[in-house]
């Protein structure tokens, strides 16, 4: 990776501006459907290889310069190209999110991610939040994209040192010490071996981090230090049709056949190698490529090209603000969004990427203040949306913010309920434990509790079910340590005649937050032969916990399963996203069809029951179901936030009954 400070780089290249075009393209096009076009998401691999190239251009160009001069330089360049623009996407993004997108699991992870995003971090906010790039929730989480940039800006921080001492080896390192090449070749297979372990070990990680995708950008740059030795490079028409060929047939690959679950290892390394070729061939001194490299050389794959940065930027939250509000199922919605993403970035490019980059006021400046400003304006603009954030219910327009009926917890300034006269369980503990349905029993196991005068502990983890009867605890290390805790804290905690309420997910659902099931998958989930070995499983593992529980002189508490729905309504409360697809299947469904649904676990906690006497079932179906038919309102006001989870109105709806199954076993003396 030795470059001579003597070359001079080639001239601009129109072609890699085409190729930058392809790519977020194809980015575009998978975020919108990805049956569209299965690998597109490799977009963003094409944008790393070509980063790497561009940026080892724009160093090699000021290698003469002493390290200062150097890193001051390429960090002023680096930061007025991406902040600006980055910084008013991120603040309109904040702003209109609060205005439009609900509280709920399913934007749970939003504001940390934005936070993240300002600094460069926003690919470890998602790793921490366990968000796949591939999961559910992804696609309804605005900032989203910007892990990317993230690791793009956390390149930034190693490679032009590593690069300074290539361009000067023996001024600056001490004797005896591998060459600055030497090192950056190290990283780059380090990194390769890193993404081959970490995407069969933790596959968020490997698509997420620095660590796992060191290896793209630095091919870019190791294909650049070649052409600077005049290695690699295309001098002939045939080899240049014959790069162009293979380039162009590895992207096709990955286009077709990008496997996400083998992402970025083995997958990744067939557009690495694509768009590196493809490099190659567009910088070739020689014409009579083939016809892709003519149409990346043409003026409107330069243009894409051009404002692709800014259209990278304001896509993402654009289709996300259409997926919370009028959705994306029909065309109007899509020509709509398409053209404010158009809209957005072109002027994103023409009024803010453009004035900044021709600005003779900042190139004139010292390359220290201009960094000074650029840091100043981002904090700046940090704190504002911090503001935003920090007071929700200022801005958020959904009757979810603003209605105390969806909220299963009490806001600290609201009273709580007297107690009951005559009664005093200051003694007793309530110990609520589950997945994310105990949580949604929060105010219900609050009402319920203050009035008898006794003490709440809720302990909540999504996706963790514990006595669930539908399946057994998730065995992963997360919910292993967490059904082990809450164990240990009842254990340590709870005295004789205490009571412990397993409230979990028991029925199948219709339809999860961003859509609804199939016939198909609903009568898989609930009849096939893996569904009924799973229950085995779990009624094995409630009579495990049960007898644990018993042990300890304790009283046991399980609720029957709830009614579930296909749509949520939460995502169909507000005049800005009662029109979205997610809403059309509506809010009832027979309640003989539930009925039948809920057979085998009412077996299940049956059988329970007569091996473990000292478990009472407590069966909120009855209050929330008509005679014909269930419905996840009553009137207006909401007995479901989403398809399965209770409302604050249904809390408050189920609270009385909760109350008096839970009085009896407090006073209970067997």
């Amino acid at each position: 990776m030795n470059l001579s400070v003597n070359d001079h780089p080639p001239d601009y290249v129109s072609g890699i501006d085409g190729l930058r075009g392809l790519a977020v393209l194809s980015v575009l096009v998978y975020h919108f459907d990805q049956r569209m076009l299965p690998g597109g998401f490799i977009g963003v691999d094409i944008f790393f290889v070509i980063s790497g190239y561009v940026i080892s251009k724009s160093l090699a160009a000021n290698g003469s310069k002493t390290l200062s001069s150097f890193l001051l330089g390429f960090y002023r360049r680096r930061l007025l190209r991406i902040l600006p623009a980055l910084a008013i996407c991120l603040m309109a993004t904040v702003l209109v999110s609060s205005l439009f997108v609900p509280e709920s699991w399913l934007s749970e992870a939003n504001d940390t991610t934005g936070a993240y995003a300002f600094w460069g971090l926003s690919n470890f906010a998602l790793i921490s939040d366990l968000d796949g790039y591939f999961s559910e929730r992804i696609a309804f989480n605005p900032f989203v994209h910007t892990w990317s940039l993230a690791v793009e800006e956390q390149f930034y921080l190693l490679f032009p040192l590593l690069l300074f001492f290539a361009l000067k080896p023996s001024n600056w390192l001490p004797t005896g010490w591998p060459n600055a090449s030497t090192l950056f070749l190290s990283l780059t297979l380090l990194s390769l071996a890193d993404a081959a372990y970490t995407t069969s070990t933790d596959q968020p990680r490997a698509f997420y981090l620095l660590g796992s995708r060191f290896w793209e950008l630095s091919v870019g740059a190791i294909l650049y230090a070649a052409h600077y030795r005049d290695v690699f490079a295309s001098r002939t028409k045939r080899r240049r049709r014959l790069v162009d060929a293979i380039g162009t047939s590895l992207l096709v690959l990955a286009f077709a056949c990008a496997d996400e679950q083998r992402f970025p290892f083995p997958w990744a390394i067939a557009p690495v190698l694509g768009t590196a070729l493809l490099v190659d061939g567009l910088v070739a001194p020689v014409a009579g490529g083939s016809i892709v490299s003519s149409v990346l050389q043409g003026r409107l794959a330069g243009y894409v090209g051009k404002i692709s940065y800014s259209l990278y930027l304001w896509h993402w939250p654009v289709l996300t603000l259409f997926r919370w509000t009028a959705g994306l199922a029909s065309f109007g919605p899509i020509l709509v969004s398409f053209a404010a993403m158009v809209i957005l970035s072109t002027a994103s490019y023409h009024f803010v990427e453009l004035p900044v980059r021709n600005s003779v006021f900042l190139r004139e400046m010292a390359p220290a203040r201009a960094i000074a400003l650029c840091l100043l304006a981002l904090s700046l603009t940090f704190l504002a949306g911090k503001q935003v954030w920090s007071r929700p219910w200022r801005f958020n327009q959904s009757v979810t913010y603003q209605n105390s009926d969806w909220r299963v917890w009490r806001l600290a300034t609201e009273a709580k309920e007297p107690p009951m006269p005559g009664r005093d369980f200051s003694q007793r503990n309530l110990f609520v434990v589950g997945d994310s349905h105990a949580g949604a029993y929060t105010l219900m196991a609050d009402i319920a509790s203050e009035h008898l005068g006794s003490h709440r502990h809720t302990l909540p983890l999504a996706g963790c079910p514990v006595v669930s009867l539908l399946q057994p605890s998730d065995s992963s290390q997360t919910c292993s340590r967490f059904v082990a805790e809450a164990m240990n804290l009842i254990e340590t905690t709870a005295t004789k005649g205490d009571v412990v309420f397993f409230a979990s997910l028991r029925a199948n659902r219709l339809g999860s937050m961003s859509r609804s099931y199939s016939d198909a998958e609903i009568e898989r989930d609930w009849d096939s032969p893996a569904a009924q070995a799973a229950r085995g499983r779990a009624l094995e593992e409630a009579d495990a916990i049960a007898r644990r529980m018993e042990q300890l002189g304790l009283r046991v508490l399980i609720d029957a399963p709830k009614p579930v729905f296909r749509a949520p309504p939460f995502r169909c409360a507000d005049w800005f996203n009662r029109m979205n697809p997610i809403c059309a299947p509506g809010f009832t469904i027979s309640r003989k069809f539930l009925e039948r649904r809920r057979g085998p676990i009412l077996e299940s906690l049956r059988r329970l029951r007569e091996v473990h006497p000292r478990v009472e079932i407590w069966d909120p179906f009855p209050l929330l179901c008509g005679e014909t038919e269930c419905s996840a309102f009553s009137g207006n006001r909401p007995l479901f936030f989403d398809g399965d989870h209770l409302s604050g109105y249904g809390n408050r709806v189920l609270a009385p009954s909760f109350e008096a199954v839970l009085l009896k076993l407090f006073e209970s003396r067997d």
